[in-house]
């Protein structure tokens, strides 16, 4: 797992042959996005997950950060202001890429607060 704080957002994801392991008992994702968004100034949260044909995103907000439209918009997602998912159909480090190159380009739009 790694972790890139970039401005107020945290991303981090699994490899397939990953898992989460974690020393205190979780309810599974809730608690990942529980911590995430509990360090001081984190106000999104992404989580790449590798499938074997795509790369499963998850988002997480607060505030006003509306991460179902950066979900429509780029992942072919959505769901709510402040918990949404989506997919991209290339490897893990193209959607890093990506991910990082439409977040730097639409923050100013996406950033309510």
């Amino acid at each position: 797992m790694f972790f890139f704080p970039v401005v107020f957002i945290l991303f981090f994801f699994f490899q397939a042959e990953d898992g989460i392991r974690d020393l205190v008992r979780s309810r599974g994702l809730g608690d990942v996005y529980k911590r995430q968004l509990s360090i001081r100034g984190i106000r999104f949260a992404a989580l790449f997950i590798e499938k074997e044909t795509h790369i499963k995103l998850s988002f997480r907000s607060k505030g006003n950060f509306p991460v179902n439209e950066f979900a429509s918009e780029f992942f072919s997602g959505g769901g709510h202001l402040n918990a949404s998912g989506g997919e991209y159909n290339d490897t893990l480090e193209n959607t890093i890429e990506y991910f990082l190159k439409v977040l730097k380009a639409n923050f100013t739009r996406f950033n309510k607060n």
